[in-house]
């Protein structure tokens, strides 16, 4: 049996920058492998996973171009990036006054958002994306959580809808967007979203349980040891909070730092799982998770100053270096016949 890939992509908001960055070393590495200048990401992938920034991203690898084939490059997506961010996340002074810079309302409008995924996707539907995908979001109605795959999609209108919306639900983070409000193809209902970084920051573990239940069979289950998974990361948040300030603290000032441990928090624990169960299937080398410490950029999911994002782009440069080795490694499994 021919090992299944996954590509997992966290989430961050324009850190998405940090993911781009990588991936234009991994297909670099990959042409240089195959001696395939036109060779593309999504050929060496059975299921690409991504989680908000990630999402975007995911589908931005999966959108085909006029004769099926992978429409942009990881070099395209970083120069789509770039401008998108700036596009997505562009307030007036007079909206952050009228919010109090987000203490009474979003901090950013979800139509200008949303206005800039229609102008990258269209009408594209999730059941058009090239291979099969993993989208994750929360349904604040339901209570529950919201998994988006093309596969599902193909054979089910209730499960098919604009990518360009499902982009939304899952970048929707609290405080700096309002919710995301989703129809199906079939029209029948809506879904109420948020960010899928509050469920699956990482969202790693969950593809790998995607992939054995669609891609297993009666006879034959997909393990661990069948798989090769490579997991990308927009940064590590190390900054300590210090007892002698959090002692004091009540329900307001925990509040946002809170929700940064929680996202960051499911994300190293993601990593320890998956760790620990290619490590029991004795193939740890067939897990690769890259994910730094900044040293320049701003750990802001939405700060779109072009003084950050050329930073960002120095730091995926500077990470994609350091993990040269890794990505080499990685590549050489990717593409084994």
């Amino acid at each position: 049996m021919k090992r299944k890939r996954i590509l997992s992509l966290d989430g961050g908001g324009i850190k998405g920058i940090i993911l781009a960055q990588l991936l234009i070393a991994l297909e670099k590495e990959i042409r240089k492998q195959t001696k395939d200048p036109k060779a593309k990401l999504s050929d060496y992938f059975d299921l690409i996973a991504g989680t908000s920034t990630g999402g975007i991203i995911t589908s931005l690898l999966l959108t085909p171009d006029e004769n099926g084939k992978q429409k942009y490059s990881a070099e395209d997506i970083l120069k789509i990036y770039c401008e998108f961010g700036k596009e997505a996340f562009k307030t007036s002074l007079f909206y952050k006054f009228k919010k109090l810079f987000g203490l009474v309302g979003p901090k950013h409008l979800s139509e200008t958002f949303n206005k800039s995924l229609k102008k990258v996707f269209g009408d594209l539907y999730l059941k058009e994306l090239l291979k099969p995908c993993l989208i994750p979001a929360y349904n604040i109605e339901a209570r529950k959580s919201e998994f988006f795959n093309s596969m599902d999609a193909k054979f089910d209108r209730n499960k098919n809808f604009k990518v360009r919306d499902i982009c939304l639900g899952t970048g929707s983070a609290p405080t700096y967007f309002k919710p995301a409000k989703i129809h199906p193809e079939s029209q029948k209902g809506y879904l109420p979203l948020i960010d899928g970084g509050l469920i699956a920051n990482n969202p790693a573990l969950c593809a790998l349980t995607e992939l054995q239940v669609k891609f297993g069979s009666k006879s034959k289950s997909v393990l661990p040891s069948d798989v090769i998974l490579l997991s990308l990361g927009t940064g590590k948040d190390d900054s300590p909070i210090l007892y002698k300030k959090a002692r004091r603290w009540g329900a307001i000032r925990w509040l946002l730092p809170v929700i940064t441990i929680l996202m960051s928090a499911s994300v190293e624990t993601v990593d320890y799982e998956l760790k620990q169960i290619f490590l029991a299937s004795k193939s740890s080398k067939q897990y690769v998770r890259i994910n730094s410490e900044f040293q320049k950029a701003s750990l802001a999911m939405s700060d779109v100053s072009s003084k950050n994002i050329g930073r960002l782009k120095e730091e995926g440069q500077r990470i994609a270096a350091e993990h040269k080795s890794e990505i080499k490694a990685i590549v050489k499994l990717l593409i084994a016949k």
